[in-house]
């Protein structure tokens, strides 16, 4: 999402099946302007809270700069200490809309990785809804995107990162926009990850512009795109994840979210998992997709039960 965003992060396996997908939750904190110390960084209690209502998949939108400070990069390691002593995966998300060098990237994921506890369970989303291309030469920001993405992926592995990564890409990240990431990356080579352990991350809002800044849902996101998104990162030989999805609401969000929810019971193969957005003590009580981690019928739901 452009400036709000709700996640329905999506962790994907290679033939992962249709059953193990799971339903997770955005904790939001760490993504806010003008918080370098990390004031409003999720805690342990509050992993552990939405832990209890029933979510079993985390992704934690965070800013570089906290890496650079001692106070704030103790949060996020007692975060990821809470998500292992929970048995729970977390992708540390990367929140700020733009696409540095490669070089930039690789050596600010490389830190990550040596200050983080060690676990196959810290996994990291490169850069939330990618922007500001600007290679004179590869001018489309789809071929840019994706010969960087290899390179990036191949330097971490080469560096001795093994965490699962996912990526994202232009165009905000939009579920219905991949075919265009995928073309791309099939003229770029592909990504293949010598792990074996990348994969690609859309977006999925219900609101008119899919860009999750509006209570109101749109008739026609009756379906959520998550099956055929799936399909088409199968076909590139990775895993796919829907890391921000969210529906108002207003008239028509129930019917919407009802549809989704029922594709998701009934299965999506290749589909890892899903966050939806909205979690976290930093929103409002009356931001529109805040999520509460106190069990009711909504979480009930949104956790697939």
């Amino acid at each position: 999402m452009k400036t709000l965003t709700f996640t329905f992060l999506t962790l994907l396996a290679f033939a992962t099946p249709a059953s193990a997908q799971l339903h997770g939750i955005n904790l939001s904190g760490g993504e806010f302007k003008d918080v370098e110390g990390g004031t409003l960084i999720p805690r342990p209690a509050d992993v552990q809270a939405y832990y209890n209502a029933g979510f079993r998949l985390f992704r934690f939108p965070l800013k570089a700069s906290h890496f650079d400070r001692s106070d704030a990069t103790a949060k996020w390691i007692a975060v990821a200490n809470a998500c292992i002593a929970l048995d729970v995966p977390c992708i540390f998300d990367r929140h700020e809309y733009k696409w540095p060098a490669a070089a930039e990237q690789v050596a600010f994921w490389v830190k990550v990785r040596n200050r983080l506890p060690k676990s196959d369970l810290i996994q990291f989303d490169i850069m939330n809804e990618p922007k500001g291309f600007n290679d004179p030469v590869l001018t489309s920001d789809w071929d840019q995107w994706a010969r960087d993405s290899r390179l990036i992926i191949h330097r971490l592995r080469a560096a001795g990162v093994t965490n699962r990564i996912w990526l994202e890409y232009p165009g905000w990240s939009g579920i219905d926009r991949f075919s265009h990431a995928a073309k791309a990356l099939k003229r770029q080579g592909n990504i293949d990850d010598p792990l074996r352990r990348t994969g690609i991350q859309a977006h999925r809002y219900a609101d008119k512009d899919g860009s999750g800044t509006s209570t109101y849902c749109d008739s026609k996101k009756m379906s959520s795109h998550f099956g055929i998104f799936a399909r088409q990162v199968h076909e590139l030989g990775m895993p796919a994840l829907v890391g921000e999805a969210a529906f108002g609401k207003t008239k028509g969000c129930e019917e919407i979210a009802t549809a989704w929810l029922a594709e998701m019971k009934a299965g999506i193969p290749n589909l890892y998992g899903v966050t939806w957005w909205g979690g976290g003590r930093a929103w409002s009580p009356k931001y529109f997709y805040k999520i509460s981690p106190l069990p009711n019928a909504y979480t009930r739901r949104l956790t697939g039960h």
